[in-house]
């Protein structure tokens, strides 16, 4: 058996192409019809959750259409965008942890006074968490590379892997306690309601 006549198929995610792209320009503009009504809340552990899923995938959209069938290599960007999916996970979940933060707050009995002069403290440690500590962050995951950055086919720049007990500590301990603060006031919540 031969497979004279057959064209090649593509590797990677040219297979389907059209469908990343579109997949996230959809999801950047359902984020952006939402992020009015929480700004005018000032729930702002929702929009950095909502700011930070507009970057991503921007970044997926941008990426995808550039590098869709070939490796082309260029340098600052790529060495920011690397950087960026570096620390794009410890964002999310800190971002999340603030979410659930949010609505244990919400969920306990408490006078309603107190839930709203506490707001301003809370954005601050909000601000900290899902700004402050990737940006903290992100000068070790640079220390931390063997190599800047990977480019992947269809994919763009992705950052080097590296498994070591440093990079462990600083990339994986940070999620795994987040993880665990997530679940405890996901808990208290549901028992509160």
């Amino acid at each position: 058996m031969t497979n004279e006549g057959t064209t090649p198929r593509p590797d990677g995610l040219s297979a389907i192409f059209p469908a990343v792209p579109i997949l996230s320009a959809i999801s950047i503009v359902l984020c952006l019809l939402i992020l009015p009504g929480f700004w005018k809340t000032r729930v702002f552990a929702v929009v950095y959750y909502l700011c930070s899923l507009i970057a991503g995938n921007g970044l997926l959209l941008v990426n995808t259409c550039i590098w869709r069938g070939n490796v082309r290599n260029i340098p600052i960007y790529c060495d920011i965008v690397a950087l960026f999916w570096s620390v794009y996970p410890q964002a999310l979940y800190m971002c999340i942890l603030c979410v659930s933060k949010f609505i244990w707050t919400i969920s306990k009995p408490a006078p309603s006074i107190r839930v709203y002069d506490g707001r301003r403290r809370t954005n601050i440690i909000d601000a900290c968490l899902c700004i402050g500590f990737p940006v903290l962050t992100a000068p070790f995951m640079g220390y931390l590379f063997t190599a800047r950055y990977t480019v992947i086919e269809d994919l763009g720049p992705w950052p080097a892997v590296m498994i070591s007990t440093d990079r462990f500590f600083i990339d994986a301990v940070p999620i795994v306690l987040a993880s665990f603060m997530i679940i405890r006031f996901n808990y208290l919540s549901c028992y509160n309601f």
